[in-house]
């Protein structure tokens, strides 16, 4: 709902409650709403209509939406299952984008690690939407992408991708960039685990 529509509608849910009725307003630039929202339309199945809580799954969706258009945090606004949560929400597409790619380095990944290839895919792609919501050039978004891509060989890629987005959210930039000297920096860090 959008809050001009819910005051012109004698029939919004907000013009229906009683006038002394206690009623809480979540706002999308609230970063914990979208979650509420969709915890309310899961617990509401079986109680109100499934229309009812479909519209409420889709709110969520574009609270968050208004959210990262709208609203400049200092602190870093993503997390792992918001990402993983963004991924099941376009999964089709990015399935679909995923097996049509005739990329080298993906293919050989896809080869080398079926298993991981595609949560390496999805998150380098939530990761780089992220990085051009926050203004990244071309030329950043592809070396911060790799540096995701390298770092995701030694740990989780979802970590990994929502480390550099929140980074970048802050400062502009990430100190870590894709190339040989991160190459080596794993490599080593994966040497000294062992």
């Amino acid at each position: 709902m959008i809050k001009a529509n819910e005051l012109a509608s004698a029939e919004s849910c907000l013009n229906k409650a009683a006038d002394d009725e206690p009623i809480f307003v979540l706002r999308a630039k609230d970063r914990i709403a979208p979650k509420i929202v969709r915890t309310w339309a899961l617990e509401a199945h079986g109680i109100h209509d499934e229309e009812k809580c479909r519209a409420a799954s889709e709110l969520a969706h574009d609270m968050e939406r208004w959210r990262l258009d709208n609203v400049t945090d200092s602190e870093p606004p993503y997390t792992v299952e918001e990402a993983k949560r963004w991924a099941e929400e376009n999964g089709q597409r990015l399935d679909k984008e995923r097996l049509e790619c005739e990329d080298p380095s993906v293919l050989k990944v896809a080869e080398m690690m079926p298993d991981r290839s595609k949560s390496l895919w999805d998150s380098g792609e939530w990761l780089s939407e992220r990085l051009f919501d926050h203004g990244a050039t071309e030329e950043q978004a592809a070396s911060i992408c790799m540096a995701q891509g390298q770092r995701s060989f030694m740990g989780d890629p979802w970590q990994a991708a929502v480390d550099y987005a929140n980074e970048f959210a802050t400062t502009g930039d990430t100190v870590e960039k894709g190339g040989i000297a991160l190459a080596f920096k794993v490599h080593s860090e994966l040497l000294s685990d062992e």
